[in-house]
Parts: C-alpha cells; structure tokens; sequence
C-alpha cells in the first residue's frame, strides 16, 4: 500500500503566485519521485485554465453514445497540440452543454452524473488526465474550464455554500479512485485552489484537514453514511495545506482572519507562505520577520503556531513567475522552495 500524499495552495484573495506555487511543485514532486503517481489538478474553475497556460494535451477519449465523451474508461492515447485546440474550440462552440464534447476537465468529474446513478458508472480519473508536453511521464495535469458554455452550471455550484459538502464529496471520491490507480505506489496530488474560502476552497481544506488525521480518527463527511470510501479510510495519508499570501497589508489582515479559523489541533496541517518578498524581507531571520509582520498588521497579535520559525518565505524571484515552455532543470530558487515545502512530508509519519 503507497501514500497519498496531498500539497495544496490557498489564499484569501487572486494575485499572490497559487498557480505558478503549484505547478512547480508538481513539476518537481514528479521528477524527484519517478516511481510515484502525481496529479496537479486547476481547482480554479473561473480563472484562468492551466490549460491555457501549459502546453497540454488532452486525453483522447470514445463517444460514450450520448453525443459526449466517455468518462468511464481511461485513455490509452492523448491528442496533439493542436488536435487539443481544436477540441476546446468545439467545446467552446456548444450552448448549454450537459454532456462533456470535445475534451474533458475537472468540471465533468465534479458535476459528473450518469442516468442510472450507479457508483460504477462514474467517471474514471485516467480519461480526465492530460499530459504536459515535455513533462515527466508520471504527471497527469486535471485543468479545470471557465469557458463562458460551462460557468452557467459550475458557478451556481461552487460559490454557494450549500453545495460545499457536494462537491467536498465529489473530491472524496476522485482521490479514492485516484489512489486504486496508484495501486502499491504512491500518490501525490497538487491542488491549486482558487482564492477566498466558500465552495471549491471550503471543500478542499476540509477534506485536507478531514483525511490527514489517522486512521480511525478521521471524520466522514456525511453523519449519515458514515463511511469514508475505500482505501481512504486506511491508507496513509500525509497532506500540508499552505496558506499563500503577500506582504500587502490587507493581505495579511485577512490571512489573520482565515487562521484564527483554524482550530488549534489542525495548525499542524496549515503553513504559511509568503510569496513574492523584497530581498531583504526573505533574508531576515525568523524572529525579525515576525516583527515585520506585527509591523505590517499593526501591531495585531500574529499567530505563533502558524507563523512562526517554520513559515516559508520566497524571494521576489522572475524565475518563480513565468510559465516557460522549455520544461529543463528547475532553477536555484525553485529547488530550495520545494525543500522546504517537501520537509513536513519527510518529517511526519504515515
């Protein structure tokens, strides 16, 4: 049995570097770790797609018969470059679309339904997986659409809060199936998460602060079926939801707020990470940086437990803001943020 090992990013507003953190990472998860099956899934489905800022290719999937893609079978083959444009444009071309045309995001996993409603029948992760041209084999990248044809029936969804638990129980389910693929070994999965907390963020740190308690004291979901679907409710689990924010002054109120959430027995499984600092402020020792942040807040109490001696800083650097096509070594400043973004997963056991 492997591990399922979970790194998402958060933030209380847009702009603060989530998408760029994360594909990163997953890029440098994937090459350090071969043998491991990593996913980096675009949770931000009304921003910009990761589809739009890598180089992508969908996976090529059948006619399910309906008139749409089948989600129930992985694929086997993927689609050019421009095979994949053509197949967002046909997408794109569709008013109203209830069945996924042309290629597949996370949107058709999360709002997935088949007539018959049988668990069996639900969308498989290996027919949503696309490949990033010139990327390790073992990365699978989920994007995630904004595409005007499908915002009419995500956004109804993900910012009510009512349909939090929904979707929080999609996820469930997406990572369960993800691990039975990953069969003995292990699984890393990236969250790029979109900014504030209702819908799609709610759901991803509650099933981040849910799953990474042992097992046998993790919570399902649901009171009524309580059940935590299989091997979730066994398996290792290991997951660091890192909270990104800036220096901005109101960033940083906010970020306050988000923490003060976070009940004492779960700070473990949060970090803070600044992004985006002057050099001076990325170089100062930690007792000094915390003085800049009591400074920037106000003199507001900062929060020890998250902010303290383990925060990541990282420098104002070009290097960590472009998407480059030429997917070669990562440089200098990458290779020592993934250092201490992986530590707590070495530190902690299983």
């Amino acid at each position: 049995m492997g591990t399922l090992n979970g790194l998402s990013f958060h933030s209380v507003k847009g702009g603060v570097g989530k998408s760029t953190l994360a594909t990163w990472a997953g890029l440098d998860i994937a090459r350090r770790f071969p043998e491991a099956h990593v996913w980096l899934i675009d949770m931000d489905l009304t921003g910009t797609s990761l589809s739009d800022a890598l180089p992508l290719t969908a996976p090529r999937l059948s006619a399910d018969g309906r008139g749409g893609l089948n989600l129930r079978a992985p694929a086997t083959e993927w689609l050019t470059e421009s095979e994949t444009r053509d197949g967002i444009l046909v997408r794109a071309a569709v008013e109203a679309p209830t069945l996924p045309t042309g290629v597949p995001y996370l949107n058709d996993f999360l709002l997935f339904a088949d007539p018959s409603w049988e668990a069996d029948q639900d969308a498989v992760p290996g027919a949503l997986g696309w490949r990033l041209e010139g990327g390790p084999e073992n990365l699978r990248v989920l994007p995630s659409s904004a595409l005007p044809q499908d915002l009419w029936r995500t956004v109804p969804v993900i910012f009510d809060e009512e349909h939090a638990a929904f979707l929080e129980a999609r996820l469930e389910l997406l990572l369960a199936a993800m691990c039975r693929d990953a069969g003995d070994a292990d699984l890393w999965v990236v969250f790029d998460v979109p900014p504030t907390l209702p819908g799609l963020s709610r759901a991803v740190l509650s099933l981040c602060l849910r799953l990474s308690r042992p097992p046998g004291d993790r919570t399902p979901l649901a009171e009524l079926d309580p059940e935590i679907p299989a091997p979730l409710d066994t398996l290792p689990i290991r997951w660091v939801a890192q909270l990104v924010c800036s220096m901005d002054r109101q960033d940083l109120r906010a970020a306050k707020r988000w923490a003060d959430l976070v009940i004492t027995d779960d700070l473990e499984r949060v970090r803070a990470l600044f992004n985006r600092l002057e050099p001076g402020d990325a170089q100062r020792q930690p007792a000094e940086f915390l003085d800049l942040l009591r400074a920037r807040l106000g003199g507001a109490e900062v929060l020890p437990a998250l902010w303290g001696d383990e925060l990541v800083r990282v420098p104002d650097a070009p290097d960590l803001r472009v998407f480059q096509d030429d997917l070669g070594p990562p440089p200098q400043v990458v290779i020592d943020l993934m250092e201490q973004l992986l530590a707590p997963f070495s530190e902690r056991q299983g």
